[in-house]
């Protein structure tokens, strides 16, 4: 069986997409893999999934799945690591990273519940049957702080995520030292 998704969201290819990528897997206990190049999956399509989240339909050939430019996945520890590197067949199984043609990247991944580990991963991504909210929405928050921390002046005093998923952030001002004549610190 293969259940193979396509999140709607996107990931842009600039750093402060994928750098706050990296650290939204870190996050939600996920680990990005780059340049990892393709991501495990049932292995087959057998063309028995078509809802409207199936990545056939938004552009992802079946003869393209399992490829990615990058990786995300649930942390493996030592000993599981060395029996995958002997039998890649065993590994969970994990989220790739497809570019598409609007330049940014789609989290695919096979959500069939039956492989394994698909439900761990499911729960950390935060898949709701359109798209992963959990790692999306910890992405958006972390590339608003880091965009906010480049800005000359700026730092994150706050981020709240409120019902609904929608983000609070609140960016206090930092004057320089040589505005204060020589320590700097916050403005309160």
């Amino acid at each position: 069986m293969s259940h193979v998704s396509c999140g709607t969201g996107r990931i842009r290819d600039n750093k402060f997409d994928l750098g706050a990528l990296k650290m939204a897997c870190q996050q939600l206990g996920l680990e990005f893999c780059e340049n990892q190049t393709e991501y495990k999956w049932y292995g087959t399509w057998v063309n028995d999934y078509g809802r409207d989240d199936a990545a056939y339909k938004h552009g992802i050939k079946p003869e393209d799945y399992g490829k990615c430019t990058h990786a995300i996945r649930v942390p493996w520890t030592e000993e599981e690591a060395a029996a995958y590197e002997v039998n890649p067949k065993n590994r969970p199984y994990e989220a790739g990273l497809v570019k598409m043609p609007d330049g940014g990247f789609a989290v695919v991944f096979d959500h069939w519940s039956a492989g394994k580990g698909a439900k761990q991963l499911q729960e950390r991504l935060g898949w709701n049957g359109t798209d992963c909210t959990k790692l999306m929405q910890e992405t958006t928050k972390l590339k608003i702080v880091l965009t906010a921390v480049q800005q000359d002046g700026h730092r994150v005093k706050e981020i709240e995520t409120l019902p609904g998923g929608k983000l609070r952030v609140v960016l206090g001002i930092q004057k320089r030292e040589d505005e204060l004549g020589g320590d700097a610190e916050d403005l309160k």
